[in-house]
């Protein structure tokens, strides 16, 4: 057995009940001399194995990643498609994606859940600040619209056309945009 190595596979035969072929996770080999005068070598090896037909899996050794805080990012259109899809999620540029690639669809937290005066959906070009649940890079989602001067210019314009700027309700997986009217 001097030539075991982890990843190398071996089969184990007349074993009482572990007979099979089994991959080798992890060796470690010791040669011992214990006197010069003789050229006796001690040798030994221990070893840990799985049986081959299992899919090995090394054990996590690097830390997970983690997000140390909020990102700001701007919401883009895709390519095709509505800007809020069907559950409400909106895709997002990070400032610090140069490739100008987009995320995937992120969740949109609303302030409360109930009626659709409580629905905020942001806009195509909004700073939107995004978080991370539990600190994972992949669990993001949209917590809230940063004041920026395009918001303000799109406020003072509802403002000059009048007060009922368009809400956006989530119903029965659908997107609806309507504008109030005030009595």
């Amino acid at each position: 057995m001097a030539a075991l190595a982890a990843g190398h596979t071996f089969t184990l035969e007349q074993h009482a009940d572990g007979n099979g072929k089994y991959l080798v996770t992890g060796v470690q080999h010791t040669a011992e001399l214990p006197d010069l005068n003789n050229s006796m070598v001690s040798y030994r090896n221990d070893f840990t194995c799985i049986p081959a037909d299992l899919v090995y899996r090394p054990p996590r050794t690097t830390p997970r990643p983690v997000v140390g805080g909020m990102q700001t990012a701007i919401v883009i259109a895709p390519l095709a498609g509505p800007i809020i899809d069907k559950l409400g999620r909106v895709k997002v540029k990070f400032h610090w994606d140069r490739e100008g690639t987009s995320t995937t669809w992120l969740r949109v937290a609303q302030p409360y859940s109930g009626g659709p005066d409580g629905l905020w959906l942001p806009d195509v070009n909004d700073e939107v600040l995004v978080g991370f649940e539990h600190v994972d890079p992949h669990r993001p989602y949209v917590i809230a619209a940063v004041e920026s001067r395009r918001r303000a210019a799109r406020a003072s314009e509802h403002r000059i056309r009048g007060p009922n700027p368009p809400v956006a309700v989530v119903t029965a997986c659908e997107v609806v945009l309507w504008y109030k009217r005030s009595v």
